[in-house]
């Protein structure tokens, strides 16, 4: 038997075992990139807040990984940026029934809720330096 807790000699193994499976989570929970902050703000289109969407954080230097979250129904957003110069991405459309496919009768095409220049990396506007500090970074679209 391997495991004998009566003879107290395996106790070693028995922690060495333990930390075997602790390892993984523990590395897990280590994992988060040193260059990330937390950056919240409020999304606003011609005055007023929008009520859905989704924003993206992409960082200037391309081999950093990308952000994005929902837009909450009061316009607000959180998400954790890579530190440094984003293009940020802001996308709202239609809703879409979605159980239907496109091609199916009834289905209609997403249509763009703000301009579509804030949607597309090559035209977006918007570029915001994230720092390493929690921030506040508010949009104006216009």
């Amino acid at each position: 038997m391997l495991f004998r807790t009566n003879a107290g000699r395996n106790w070693s193994a028995q922690k060495s075992f333990a930390w075997l499976l602790l390892l993984p989570l523990v590395a897990a929970i280590g994992c988060g990139n040193e260059n990330e902050s937390i950056v919240r703000g409020t999304v606003t289109y011609q005055g007023k807040s929008l009520t859905g969407g989704t924003i993206l954080f992409n960082p200037v230097d391309e081999t950093q990984p990308s952000a994005h979250t929902v837009i909450k129904d009061d316009g607000s957003y959180e998400i954790k940026a890579i530190a440094g110069e984003n293009k940020v991405i802001i996308n709202w459309y239609t809703e879409v029934d979605p159980t239907l496919e496109p091609g199916d009768p009834g289905y209609t095409i997403p249509k763009p809720l703000i301009p579509p220049k804030y949607s597309n990396i090559d035209t977006t506007p918007l570029t915001r330096t994230v720092g390493k500090q929690e921030a506040v970074i508010d949009f104006e679209l216009d």
